[in-house]
């Protein structure tokens, strides 16, 4: 093994990777159950290593900005040559390692923070982000929802339950008493409580660490509990786990265990054997949340797939000024998980308007207010409605919805690709002359070493000279990788067509009312947004006309 492997398998265990190198790594993982265990094996041995004497002559290394650095350390090469040949022996192949993205976030997104949080942890980088509470009693300072969580922070609830969601996508919910430490963006530690794990396909290789063992997610659902003693157990609903338990003097023991569904196990600090039984759903049961009843929501008719679900009309909190700190996702159908787009910063918060869009709520985005969600999982497969008016006619270029959201991906000075291609809804004003082109577009990179307009690489579809100030429309982009097309809807009929040949499928955050790298008013929205609706699926024709036909029912748009 070579000094670039050694480098591809630290850049992997330390999430490093670019994200077109690791889904094709994670997709020939998957081909074979036995390639997963093996990688569960090597995660727990990395683990092991970093504790090891081999780390004694650790030199340090310094933090490289947007850039995983592993807690400011690295294994020696021995090392990792080491912990690589467990893989190696099992036939895994490695791949050239790609130039890693940089992040330079745009000065507004960047200063998101908590906004009446009394004490933070040390400017560090992002590991989550605080998710949505419920009859939270913390020990310490109140967290806000939303608020970033950077590596070493701790969750400490005396009561409730609050989730957590990683820049990965995987979640983990938090059942007071407990404390829960972010040891970085692919593992948490669980020192006393419970706590329940999700981890889909982009965060696979997820770490919890309790006093007694390590869990390593194998692509499942599971739950963890530590007592006062520091004894866990692990209940696996879905998929499958590897646990590591840990002696008394906290070495590893030499083999895991692997858990499926199901099932279950025990094991105390230092103990000498494991304890397995059948698996406890009813001691996690505060972890679902239930979705919405029927008539609860809007009579949404398409809900296979959803993603996200934003209605002016339904779960809007605002401040004493009328401004959104949330816009709550609304859970019904397949979207089982909130993400909800937030803003934690006054000055950067929308308005509520009650009356906005012929007599029906919006929320108005005007003088740089803008929107984020938590990191949520989009695919190759996307279908993306938005109902807005503009309301502004400057800037020139305005984003209604980008999946590029903090923490941005970026190319380095040379110019060059990104891969995935951000997804982008936004307007342009191309003649300068107030009317404006609605877009369905992807940014794919720079051409050469220019940073100007002219050298972006963009895949567009656009209907040009089509919108008005104050005229509310519907619009409609669909994105499908599998078909090699992607459609551009306006007022319930398909206007244009164009090729698709490029992965968009990431876990991010997606912005709402801005773009997230250009600075200054270019980008920025300015007008009012009624609905946003994203679904996991290029929907056919006719669930997107139909769709189309609810909104315009709704909000009495011209047909």
């Amino acid at each position: 093994m070579n000094q670039s492997d050694d480098k591809l398998l630290a850049a992997y265990l330390a999430g490093e990777l670019p994200d077109a190198r690791r889904a094709e790594f994670e997709a020939w993982l998957q081909e074979d159950p036995q390639r997963v265990r093996d990688l569960a094996e090597l995660m727990l041995l990395d683990d092991q290593l970093a504790k090891s004497p081999l780390t004694d002559d650790v030199q340090p290394a310094q933090p490289v900005a947007g850039k995983v650095d592993r807690n400011n350390w690295r294994l020696p090469a021995a090392a990792w040559a080491l912990a690589a040949s467990v893989l190696v022996a099992a036939g895994v192949m490695w791949y050239d390692r790609d130039a890693l993205p940089e992040s330079a976030p745009s000065q507004a997104v960047a200063e998101q923070a908590p906004a009446n949080r009394s004490a933070t942890p040390a400017a560090g980088r992002v590991a989550a982000y605080l998710g949505r509470t419920t009859d939270c009693v913390w020990n310490g300072p109140p967290w806000d929802e939303g608020s970033p969580l950077t590596v070493g922070s701790q969750v400490s609830l005396a009561a409730g339950v609050a989730e957590v969601i990683f820049d990965n996508g995987a979640r983990v919910k938090a059942l007071g008493p407990c404390e829960l430490f972010m040891d970085d963006a692919q593992a948490c530690s669980l020192r006393v409580g419970n706590a329940s794990v999700y981890v889909p396909e982009s965060a696979f290789g997820f770490k919890v660490v309790t006093p007694s063992g390590i869990v390593v997610d194998l692509g499942t659902e599971f739950g963890v509990a530590v007592d006062q003693a520091g004894s866990s157990e692990v209940h696996v609903f879905q998929g499958e786990v590897a646990f590591q338990p840990l002696t008394a003097r906290g070495d590893h023991f030499q083999k895991s265990i692997r858990l499926l569904a199901d099932r279950a196990c025990e094991y105390s600090i230092g103990g000498t054997t494991l304890r397995e039984f059948e698996a406890n759903e009813a001691k996690f049961h505060w972890r679902n949340r239930a979705p919405l009843a029927d008539d609860q929501a809007p009579p949404l008719p398409v809900r296979d797939d959803l993603a996200l679900w934003l209605a002016a009309d339904h779960a809007v909190d605002a401040d004493e000024a009328n401004r959104v700190s949330r816009w709550s996702d609304l859970q019904v159908g397949g979207n089982a998980s909130a993400e909800d787009a937030l803003q934690l910063n006054p000055a950067h918060r929308p308005t509520l308007v009650d009356d906005a869009i012929n007599g029906k709520p919006a929320v108005r985005f005007r003088d740089g207010a803008f929107l984020l969600t938590p990191p949520l999982a989009t695919t190759n497969e996307q279908t993306a409605f938005v109902v807005l008016a503009l309301g502004e006619t400057q800037p020139q270029f305005q984003a209604l919805l980008n999946y590029n959201g903090p923490p941005q991906r970026v190319v380095g000075p040379l110019g060059g690709s990104v891969s995935p291609s951000v997804f982008e809804i936004c307007l342009r004003d191309r003649d300068h002359d107030g009317q404006f082109a609605v877009c369905g577009e992807l940014f794919t990179g720079w051409r050469g070493a220019g940073r100007r307009v002219d050298d972006v690489i963009k895949n567009v579809v656009e209907e040009l000279q089509t919108l008005k100030s104050g005229e509310p429309r519907a619009v409609a982009f669909r994105y499908s990788l599998a078909d090699e097309q992607m459609a551009l809807f306006l007022d319930g009929q398909q206007r244009q067509v164009a090729r698709a040949d490029t992965r968009i499928a990431i876990t991010s955050r997606k912005i709402i009312g801005r773009h997230p790298i250009l600075e200054g008013e270019a980008g920025m929205f300015g007008g009012d947004v009624a609905e946003v609706i994203i679904y996991n699926r290029a929907l056919g024709d006719d669930d997107v006309l139909l769709v189309l036909q609810y909104l315009a029912d709704r909000y009495e748009l011209p047909p």
